[in-house]
């Protein structure tokens, strides 16, 4: 009866869904630290190597040192153009030379919760660029409070929906449970681990109720 309640009350998305008709621009944002860019490396992988799809990448991380060259590393070895772009005009230059690409996976700076003017910097970039998935990139071993913060300063984006990170990294998943409860956004993919491509999943609220229920990963 709790697996079926806690299947219940999560809400998932099944993933970005390519239509085949047109780009879908996917962009990813988060706190420093909790991996949205070796993630959007799974993803592009995934889409390009499983799906067939022409994907391309494009980063406004220009804020760390030697940001943008990890995702160039990633994009060399898969096969993708990239491009980086230093503002709204660049990111919008760079998604219309994508136009007739299936799918761009747009990566930002990662920064604190709590910098609000890096938030709001971010917000005029997707004003411009409109992407159609905005997903909100959190640490299943972060506190309750601090995902509660993040999801509260980052909702002026408007994210779509939320990717977990480093459920390796810890066996206590009520703080993730709470947050999906709580914000009532849905949940689109769970990362499992380091590896490129291999450990990100697509959401199920399955997996979810495993994981709160036994403390393990379930795919169903």
């Amino acid at each position: 009866r709790l697996h079926f309640e806690i299947r219940k009350a999560v809400k998932t998305t099944g993933g970005i869904t390519l239509t085949g008709r047109g780009c879908r621009v996917a962009a990813f944002c988060g706190a420093t630290g909790v991996g949205e860019t070796t993630n959007l490396a799974k993803l592009a992988a995934l889409y390009n190597v499983h799906q067939r799809a022409r994907v391309a990448l494009v980063t406004t991380d220009t804020y760390r040192v030697a940001a943008p060259e990890q995702l160039r590393v990633y994009a060399n070895i898969i096969g993708l153009p990239m491009r980086v772009a230093n503002d709204a005009r660049e990111t919008a230059a760079a998604l219309r030379e994508f136009q007739d690409y299936d799918l761009v996976l747009m990566d930002t700076a990662g920064g604190s919760q709590f910098n609000l003017e890096q938030i709001n910097e971010l917000k005029g970039i997707f004003q411009s660029s409109r992407p159609h998935d905005m997903i909100l990139v959190l640490a299943a071993n972060t506190p309750i409070e601090d995902l509660r913060n993040t999801v509260n300063n980052f909702k002026c984006l408007h994210p779509s929906s939320v990717l977990f990170t480093k459920l390796d990294e810890t066996r206590q998943y009520g703080a993730l449970f709470s947050l999906l409860v709580e914000s009532g956004l849905p949940l689109s993919y769970v990362s499992v681990g380091q590896n490129v491509p291999d450990d990100i999943r697509v959401a199920s609220a399955g997996l979810v109720a495993n994981l709160i229920l036994e403390g393990k990963e379930h795919r169903g």
